[in-house]
């Protein structure tokens, strides 16, 4: 965790000294994962590899006229790792004389899954760079020298030392804010509220479970979760899952999980929204921090869930990649599946009602997915300070939780929820991360998760449980009716003179002037400077003689017509509303009502409309695709609406 970083890590990244001051800083800092990252995992896998080199050897000498596929699987098998290396050298033992090429024939021997990443870090290229600047024996010397034997430092610190480094390797690179590092912190808080309700089942012996992140970024999710689920039960058997786009990412997320002892063979490169790798795959934990805000091309997006799914498409990006882990969940009566999930604040409620957002909001609420929402405080990612939230969701809930959602408050900025523990201030700021959360803060936020109630803390409400319905409305067409005065003057004559002039130049465009008035302006100068006319019919009834088409009629009333409340209602000559005997709508009066889907909405529009247009009604011809009712729904999660502020008596 941050407030304790292993002593390690400071030992390794030491070796940054080494060419800090030998290549320019620039270059230096594009250095760090191109040396320190590489150089940790090869000295990792060789200290884990230390008591398996003779069986290895031996093995291999055995088989290694066999295909390469036969060698690989019976060379892991007697490794009994997922990892293997089939050179007598390691990095103590390269001589310096061609010290390159005894280190890059080290290297080849490793098995195909490490080749992969060493490849990806470029490394064979760094040693050449290396070697140049008279530094790649120094660097190896010093790597060497590092005990990272499994006796030593377990997975579970190793972990924290791999990611504590790459956290420091990104710090010099320039990502875009929604190109987030996910915190260790927010991490193990996410990991730990997802996995904590099922204890029962994780601690049974012989449990196989499956985990899952479809924007595998660095890896972090995967290793925490496993952690977790270890720390309940060290003999679960656990695979780890996921997908990467970015080549960089995808090779430190399986160098993170392959130096902490795991298979990697099921990480995956690729775009999951465009080319799902896994697909068909159903997980039973499954975790992401997708970039925030990033827009999907719709072509990318088509394959995001299954056409038969009543899930919308749509372009945020962050709820296309919660689509997908909904539809990768194992049914209930599979065992279900459960979630962990971060996005920023405004994905939960952006878009109106019937939107693609609504719509996936709707979904996950109307089928009881959603079991908690945790906002986060500002300033707690690396390089960005929006607003953030957890979000957990499960196909199983508890009896006590079914049809409620958990709202828990961590982000109140001022000194009482700071007293509370649930987050810290860092002692120096990382980049705009100025908050962190520690775990003895994880601990209280995941016991306040489990109780399941109302919780109040000095003045501000920290967990409140609601009913899913509490955050939907019907979102109602309030019309009011069409009221046209008309007031005849020479500005308005001319104006319409000009418009009959253009239309008349569309036949003839050579037409300089109209060869005599209109009649319509003709019967309407009659009446210049008299008082408004405060009747449509009437209005109308003066240019009857002109004898105008409807489309001219309505062009008229266009322009001279100005809404007045104190002119006569208009009503449809023709048309639905006529048959119903309603008044016709006035459209720039049209506005709209956010019912709360408790309420019923007649008693809303008395209550809250009526008082203040009398000849307002509700338009029951837009109704709600789905349950066919008037208005239609949407739902939202404000988050500052549901958890108050008490106020001291």
């Amino acid at each position: 965790m941050l407030e304790n970083v292993h002593p390690t890590t400071e030992i390794i990244w030491s070796v940054t000294d080494l060419f800090c001051d030998d290549i320019k800083r620039g270059q230096a800092q594009q250095q760090c994962d191109r040396i320190i990252l590489p150089f940790t995992l090869l000295r990792r896998l060789e200290c884990v590899l230390e008591n398996k080199k003779d069986s290895i050897l031996a093995k291999y000498t055995e088989i290694k006229t066999m295909p390469l596929e036969v060698q690989d699987l019976m060379l892991k098998h007697a490794a009994q790792l997922p990892f293997y290396n089939t050179s007598k050298l390691d990095l103590g033992n390269v001589s310096e004389a061609g010290l390159v090429k005894a280190l890059k024939t080290y290297l080849n021997a490793y098995s195909p899954n490490v080749r992969e990443i060493i490849e990806h870090f470029d490394i064979f290229n760094t040693l050449d760079e290396l070697f140049k600047d008279n530094l790649l024996n120094q660097v190896i010397q010093r790597f060497a020298k590092l005990d990272l034997h499994p006796d030593t430092i377990d997975n579970h610190h190793m972990g924290e030392v791999f990611d504590e480094l790459i956290r420091r390797v990104s710090e010099h690179k320039n990502l875009s804010e929604g190109e987030i590092f996910t915190p260790r912190d927010i991490v193990r808080l996410t990991t730990s509220l997802t996995l904590t309700c099922d204890e029962d089942v994780l601690t049974q012996p012989g449990i196989v479970r499956s985990i899952y992140d479809p924007a595998a970024g660095n890896g972090g999710f995967l290793l925490s979760a496993m952690e977790c689920i270890h720390e309940k039960n060290e003999k679960a058997e656990l695979i780890a899952f996921g997908q990467e786009i970015s080549k960089q990412s995808y090779t430190l997320c399986k160098a993170l999980i392959l130096a902490t002892g795991h298979e990697v063979d099921n990480i995956k490169l690729g775009n999951t929204l465009a080319d799902d790798q896994l697909k068909h795959r159903n997980f039973s934990y499954m975790f992401s921090a997708p970039p925030f805000g990033l827009r999907i091309w719709h072509n990318e997006f088509a394959q995001c869930n299954d056409p038969e799914s009543d899930l919308p498409r749509i372009s945020n990006g962050s709820l296309c990649f919660l689509m997908k882990l909904l539809s990768k969940m194992h049914s209930p009566s599979e065992g279900g599946s459960r979630i962990g999930f971060i996005l920023n604040d405004s994905s939960l409620f952006a878009g109106n009602a019937g939107s693609g957002e609504s719509e996936v909001r709707r979904f996950i609420l109307e089928h009881d997915l959603l079991d908690a929402v945790i906002a986060l405080p500002t300033n707690i990612f690396y390089n960005t300070n929006i607003a953030t939230h957890i979000l957990i969701l499960t196909n199983v809930k508890a009896e006590k939780r079914k049809g409620k959602v958990q709202l828990i408050n961590a982000c109140n900025n001022n000194t009482q929820q700071v007293n509370n523990n649930f987050f810290s201030t860092m002692p120096k700021p990382l980049g705009t991360k100025r908050k962190y959360i520690s775990q003895k803060s994880i601990d209280a936020m995941v016991r306040l998760y489990c109780q399941c109630k109302v919780d109040t803390k000095g003045e501000q409400q920290v967990s409140n449980i609601l009913d899913y319905q509490d955050f939907g409305y019907r979102r109602i067409t309030i019309q009011q009716p069409l009221q046209l005065s008309f007031d005849i003057t020479q500005e308005k004559l001319d104006r319409y003179y000009l418009q009959s002039l253009k239309t008349a130049r569309k036949k003839k465009p050579d037409l300089e002037a109209l060869p005599e008035l209109p009649n319509a302006y003709l019967e309407l100068s009659k009446y210049i400077d008299s008082k408004p006319i405060m009747s449509r019919d009437k209005f109308l009834a003066i240019v009857e003689p002109a004898k105008l088409s409807k489309a001219n009629k309505n062009a008229l009333v266009k322009l001279f017509g100005e809404h007045d409340e104190a002119a006569e209602v208009c009503y449809a000559a023709s048309g639905r509303a006529a048959q119903k005997g309603k008044m016709e709508p006035n459209s720039k009066l049209r506005s709209y009502k956010n019912v709360p889907l408790k309420e019923n909405i007649y008693e809303y529009f008395e209550r809250e409309v009526k008082p203040y247009a009398a000849l307002a009604w509700i338009d029951e011809s837009v109704c709600d695709k789905k349950d066919g009712q008037v208005g239609i729904v949407g739902y939202e999660i404000r988050f500052n609406h549901h958890v108050e502020r008490v106020l001291p008596d």
